[in-house]
């Protein structure tokens, strides 16, 4: 269960700030909060914006300390870091990138993070806090130097040595089979980040989804028909391109042919809608298939592919994180998505949403509480700042905090927040 991520030094982000699923104690749509050891967690988080204000980059900042957890342990010791710190200051582009991230794993509540530049981890840090109990540090890593509990973490020991310094230590200890950091890794492995203006990237995992008509691809489907989205059903067929290899096959030419040998043992997988087909009296005579690539729209086939991370992350109880998750969908689909996250009966195992997007009418507090509602912004000094709307003014004075939906539509279309004098 996600409950806070911060970032500092990353990309526009100069300075540290965080995101937090933590509710505040307003009130409102109480129901949709997921409980959990007297702490109620939000299930979605949205974050609004000016184009360029940091929306993405508070998700591609996830995204990219999730990359270097996983990815860790298949550094070369002489590889550099992939690095990307605040440009445009003098000091911050050569000072550490830091990430940190705090979750739930059963009754247990985990703080992990680290600070990096292009050559190494400058610091690595594990602590956890038992329900009713005290934080305790689990370890703490300043370059080669490691301090570490030898009661709490017995899996660190001897092992600081085996750690190349661009290396982290979290992702040595759980490839040797550490226990506890083998949660640590298992909590980045379930959670995903998905871009809303390419759904081609993840069609395939959706499709694939869709092929063995289980419980979970019969919600996807049931989705699609209460959206509304013109067709009956969808068919999911799979073809080897082994068959495709053969000669004198159909529409593929020897150079096609040719092309597709290093995809020999792949499988292709296509989509086809179902259309009901009908005379001039209105009767239907049949159904027509549509292969759903060429013949549906740009927001249909984005559904479409967006279907499988979704119900993926409500069977299982997992994190999205989807930039620009508005784009090219209507609003009410938008709507409907954010609503299967908060509702109990289609989020039974606790999934949560954080997203991107640019559509103000997604500010409806009947959509979203204030404390859901989380607005960017750049200085003029082009650093981005992440501040939740229940933090925002909606007077010069400073006395009265944004309480109506309405206002705030309307102070983000004249871009008029009444912000901290340096912006």
């Amino acid at each position: 269960m996600f409950l806070k991520f911060a970032v500092e030094n990353f990309r526009s982000f100069k300075e540290e700030y965080s995101i937090s699923f933590i509710a505040t104690a307003i009130k409102g749509q109480e129901n949709s909060l997921i409980k959990r050891d007297n702490i109620s967690i939000l299930p979605v988080l949205g974050i609004f914006g000016p184009n360029s204000s940091g929306k993405s980059n508070i998700i591609f900042a996830y995204k990219k300390m999730r990359k270097l957890v996983l990815n860790s342990v298949k550094l070369n010791p002489d590889e550099k870091l992939d690095f990307d710190p605040f440009l445009l200051n003098k000091a911050s582009s050569n000072a550490p990138t830091k990430f940190e991230i705090e979750f739930f794993d059963s009754d247990i509540r985990y703080t992990y993070g680290f600070s990096y530049d292009s050559n190494e981890i400058k610091k690595e840090w594990l602590k956890h806090q038992k329900v009713g109990q005290k934080t305790y540090s689990l370890f703490f890593r300043d370059a080669n130097k490691l301090d570490y509990s030898q009661k709490l973490f017995p899996e660190g020991k001897d092992k600081i040595q085996a750690t190349a310094t661009n290396r982290l230590f979290l992702s040595l200890c759980a490839q040797l089979n550490g226990a506890i950091s083998q949660k640590i890794i298992n909590f980045f492995k379930n959670s995903g980040v998905v871009s809303g203006s390419k759904p081609e990237y993840y069609a395939g995992f959706s499709l694939t989804q869709l092929i063995d008509k289980s419980e979970q691809s019969q919600k996807a489907i049931d989705f699609f028909k209460r959206n509304q989205l013109g067709f009956s059903d969808l068919i999911v067929t799979q073809q080897k391109v082994s068959d495709l290899l053969r000669e004198g096959t159909p529409g593929i030419t020897e150079d096609q042919r040719k092309a597709l040998l290093q995809f020999k043992d792949k499988v292709l997988l296509q989509g086809d809608t179902i259309h009901n087909y009908y005379d001039d009296q209105g009767n239907k005579l049949g159904e027509v298939n549509f292969d759903h690539e060429e013949r549906e729209s740009e927001g249909t086939k984005k559904i479409i592919a967006f279907s499988g991370p979704l119900f993926d992350a409500l069977s299982n109880g997992l994190t999205i994180f989807a930039d620009e998750l508005d784009s090219q969908i209507h609003t009410s689909i938008t709507r409907r998505i954010i609503e299967l996250f908060k509702d109990p009966r289609t989020n039974p195992h606790g999934a949560q949403l954080i997203f991107s997007a640019n559509d103000i009418a997604l500010l409806d507090f009947d959509v979203l509480r204030r404390d859901q509602i989380l607005f960017t912004r750049k200085n003029r000094y082009e650093m981005s700042k992440i501040t939740p709307v229940t933090e925002l003014f909606g007077d010069k004075e400073r006395k009265q905090k944004i309480r109506s939906d309405k206002l705030l539509r309307e102070k983000i279309c004249n871009g008029d927040f009444d912000y901290p004098s340096e912006i």
